[in-house]
């Protein structure tokens, strides 16, 4: 589907090995095509994929911050990744696996509310 890889629909329908008369045809068929639920569909799930194939994923990001942590990574120069960039990876490995906690504490000061009956019989 090179629709989803950003080509126009008269040249994805020719690279998808249709064969046609000429671009007036070739133009009719493929918008046909794209009214088809199952190619939206396909083309919808293959955009999907493209786009979270460009988002590291919860493990990815914990094996790059491991690797920071355990000095395997280096800086544009080639030189180690400092010792305070390490430590920062370690507190974010941390966070992401959940080790951190914050505890906040409230005080709350609740006045219990008071219901009457004072209407009396009369007023009702």
């Amino acid at each position: 589907m090179n629709i989803s890889k950003g080509e126009n629909k008269v040249d994805a329908y020719q690279h998808a090995g249709y064969k046609t008369k000429n671009y007036n045809a070739a133009a009719a068929s493929a918008s046909k095509l794209l009214k088809n639920p199952k190619i939206i569909a396909r083309i919808q799930e293959l955009g999907d994929v493209k786009e979270k194939a460009g988002i590291a994923d919860a493990d990815e990001q914990k094996q790059f911050a491991t690797a920071v942590v355990r000095g395997e990574m280096s800086d544009r120069d080639g030189k180690p990744v400092p010792m305070s960039v390490r430590l920062k990876a370690l507190e974010l490995l941390g966070k992401m696996q959940g080790l951190y906690v914050n505890h906040v504490e409230t005080n709350l000061s609740v006045q219990p509310v008071v219901i009457r009956d004072d209407l009396g019989e009369a007023d009702a």
